[in-house]
């Protein structure tokens, strides 16, 4: 899994968005 900092930062405040 190559997962960045950003990219992790930009998927949980997505997930905080949906909500």
């Amino acid at each position: 899994l190559g997962y960045t900092k950003k990219q992790e930062e930009r998927h949980f405040r997505g997930v905080i968005n949906l909500e």
